[in-house]
């Protein structure tokens, strides 16, 4: 975007004013070209008539006030006092330290009166969006749905960097303004002194679960220890919506904190309520000490070992297809490989690395061993057929076809007409064939032949 889109669209200095400070930089340039001669005046004649025509263009192009409200000034001011500190500057000459202060002093002020009418636009913004929104009658069909009103985004825009505006709306008698003020606030990127304190306190003193949820996403990104610990018992809430709510809140920065909850977080996942919960709402970025802990208790039985599994292979997932680098590849391939991981998850993670064609070549190789589950070998041996010929990999293929599993025998039969263009009758593209059809059976005894 360049400084023409930039202009703004406020007066910022009256009219009478406007002008002579567009003009006053080449102005200088002008009193100091007849103080000097040579190649310093025409230095200070060529940059001063540049400005001035820069200058004359904006005036026509956007009017004084607008002219004068944009960045340009302030540029023009720089280029002044650079010109004139450098180009054969008199220093033992009054009229030079005063063109000199004004060429400096004039700019700052610029940038702190923008910068001051810039918050206090987006404060006088955010209360006239607050005023809207209590006079309000009419509101959207689903709390889901406040998240598209245009109402509620030009407010959470206003509140960016301050939301103290809308902290007094949280105690509000209704529920629909409560909503509407914290999806304004949701994921907010600042918080101040007090104002994290204010919207946990929300969350713990209401009865509406919508309320407690959207309270606990606002909160997603603290950082200090007592928010963290006060938002850990809404992890075992009675509705699923704030125990997910909860689970993004704590785990946002897993890194830095999860030595802190892990306890919690496997209370959580024990928690016969949640048990239909699924994996908990982690990105592909958890760290070592937490994914330790999830392969012990994806071993255990109940909640605890069905929800730590779902999560594992959800970090796996996101870690193989949002992420993709190749340390996160290692971390995968490098889980899929250890001994402390049950040959279900293991599986699995085949499974994953081979449908993103992300399975390590020498980690395939590797992973041929008989000692290995079959389907752990045999999608690796699918890696390796898929860059080059291996020898090994067809005797993997075949010991795998004996097998009386029909669900093995159809991933051999994918994987076969696929890299060794034999036609099995598969369907072409990622259509599965029911393990329990008719065709499934035609193929299995094609492959077995």
């Amino acid at each position: 975007m360049n400084w023409h889109s930039r202009l703004s669209k406020s007066a910022v200095f009256p009219s009478v004013w406007a002008v002579p400070m567009l003009f006053a930089p080449a102005e200088m340039l002008a009193v100091s070209a007849l103080q000097t001669d040579g190649v310093s005046r025409s230095v200070f004649i060529g940059v001063g008539v540049t400005l001035a025509i820069e200058s004359l263009y904006l005036l026509f192009r956007y009017g004084a006030e607008r002219a004068a409200g944009n960045a340009f000034p302030i540029v023009s001011y720089v280029v002044s006092a650079f010109v004139l500190r450098f180009n054969s500057p008199d220093l033992e000459s009054a009229q030079t330290h005063v063109l000199l202060s004004v060429a400096i002093l004039i700019p700052v002020r610029l940038v702190v009166r923008r910068e001051l009418t810039s918050r206090e636009g987006n404060a006088r913004r955010a209360k006239f969006l607050i005023r809207q929104l209590l006079s309000r009658k009419e509101w959207p069909s689903t709390f889901a749905n406040y998240r598209d009103c245009s109402m509620i985004c030009s407010l959470r825009e206003s509140i960016r960097d301050n939301a103290a505006p809308v902290l007094p709306l949280l105690a509000h008698e209704d529920v629909r303004v409560q909503v509407a003020a914290l999806t304004a606030l949701e994921f907010h990127p600042v918080w101040r002194i007090g104002q994290a304190e204010v919207v946990i306190h929300r969350a713990t003193y209401t009865d509406q679960p919508a309320v407690r949820a959207l309270a606990l996403m606002t909160v997603t990104n603290v950082t200090e220890a007592g928010h963290v610990h006060a938002l850990v018992p809404f992890l075992r809430d009675e509705f699923e919506e704030v125990r997910r709510a909860a689970a993004v809140a704590v785990l946002w920065d897993a890194r830095s904190c999860w030595t802190d909850v892990c306890n919690d977080v496997r209370q959580a996942l024990a928690n016969p309520r949640a048990a239909k919960d699924g994996p908990l709402p982690c990105s592909g970025n958890l760290p070592p000490v937490a994914l330790q802990d999830l392969v012990a208790w994806s071993a255990e039985s109940g909640p605890v070992g069905k929800r730590a599994t779902q999560t594992l292979l959800r970090h796996c997932q996101k870690a193989i297809h949002e992420d993709g680098s190749s340390e996160a590849i290692d971390r995968v391939t490098a889980m899929g490989a250890s001994n402390q991981v049950s040959p279900a998850i293991c599986v699995e993670l085949a499974h994953r690395l081979h449908s993103a064609d992300a399975f390590p070549v020498d980690v395939a190789a590797r992973s041929l061993g008989a000692a290995n589950p079959t389907m752990v070998r045999v999608l690796p041996a699918g890696a390796l057929l898929s860059h080059h010929e291996s020898p090994e990999g067809v005797v993997v293929l075949r010991e795998a076809a004996q097998q009386l599993n029909r669900e093995i025998t159809l991933a051999v039969a994918r994987l076969v007409q696929r890299y060794l263009c034999v036609d099995l009758g598969l369907p072409g593209g990622d259509e599965l064939v029911p393990t329990n059809s008719r065709e499934a059976a035609e193929i299995t005894r094609r492959v077995q032949r």
